[in-house]
């Protein structure tokens, strides 16, 4: 992916110091972009980027920065990514995913943008077991899906009524080094195996899901914001292949070296059983396929944790 789109070219991005903002900063860096971090709470190690410290909930932290500001490329990950959090403390999480949203539209809707891409999630589809390009939006049995859903058409409407050139992107599972939330099965089960504890499977481990490897939702991410062709997108990344969280556990020991056995606790409420996200349209428009297999990504993903915690 080495090219001159993204050379000088003023990007911001929100939710940088996370998880997938993180890896997404460095790899924007990487290709010569201007990165500016919108940075909350977490501070930023990265030193290759300037940085403006706000809070999307108070508008007046940050909108005089953007009005002053132009940026050609807006990446937004700011969010309460965290389901069983969601579950606990909905306020906040239906309140950081919708309002902190609108904020920042309300004032990019006075720019002159190249693209604007809101990062969403596969759980604005709620329960269903195959998502297609055209499936129904039925996430709203949940805090969590609700909250990403809504964000999802205040930024569609953003883009019909304001003309904000808009991609919106609804991932599957990302899982990589660098991530802290150990609510999530994969950096839990590795922590749990470094402190010789044994893994949790929350149900029977039966549930299929969709799991993409770090570096190549950052490959979708970059692809997706360099197509231009429509003012108004929506790509769907997801995994070629599903796996249940008892093959995802299973692989984690067998290549951590530690066999011991699985303990079994009560499935999350409004947790989605079974889910495969179709690819095909990422795979025709933008040429993007996840390229990492899941013994590989695991492998990498141990080395990290190993190394860093």
């Amino acid at each position: 992916m080495k090219n001159q789109f993204w050379k000088s070219r003023k990007v911001l991005v929100t939710g940088s110091t996370g998880f997938i903002g993180a890896h997404l900063t460095n790899r924007l860096v990487s290709l010569g972009a201007d990165v500016t971090e919108f940075v909350h709470e977490k501070p930023s190690k990265n030193d290759n980027t300037e940085k403006i410290y706000a809070d999307l909930l108070v508008i007046d932290s940050f909108k005089g920065y953007l009005k002053l500001e132009e940026f050609d490329t807006v990446f937004h990950l700011a969010a309460q990514p965290i389901i069983g959090l969601a579950s606990k403390n909905e306020y906040d999480t239906l309140d950081l995913n919708i309002r902190g949203a609108y904020n920042l539209l309300s004032v990019l809707k006075t720019k002159n943008l190249g693209r604007y891409v809101h990062i969403s999630t596969d759980k604005v589809y709620g329960n269903q077991s195959l998502v297609l390009d055209d499936s129904a939006l039925l996430g709203l049995g949940h805090p969590y899906n609700l909250s990403k859903l809504c964000g999802d058409n205040i930024a569609y409407m953003y883009a019909s009524f304001y003309g904000i050139p808009t991609t919106i992107i609804r991932n599957a599972n990302i899982y990589g080094g660098g991530d802290l939330h150990f609510d999530r099965i994969v950096p839990r089960t590795v922590r749990n195996l470094m402190v010789n504890r044994n893994p949790v499977i929350r149900g029977d481990g039966s549930n299929l899901r969709d799991y993409i490897y770090i570096d190549d939702i950052v490959d979708g991410y970059i692809l997706a914001a360099e197509s231009r062709e429509l003012d108004i997108e929506i790509f769907n990344f997801g995994a070629d292949t599903p796996f249940s969280v008892r093959q995802i556990i299973d692989t984690i020991c067998n290549i951590y070296g530690n066999f011991v056995s699985p303990v079994y606790e009560l499935q999350m409420s409004g947790e989605i059983p079974n889910q495969h996200i179709d690819n095909s349209r990422v795979r025709d428009v933008l040429g993007w396929f996840p390229k990492t297999s899941l013994i590989e990504g695991i492998r990498e993903t141990i080395d990290w944790y190993k190394e860093n915690i």
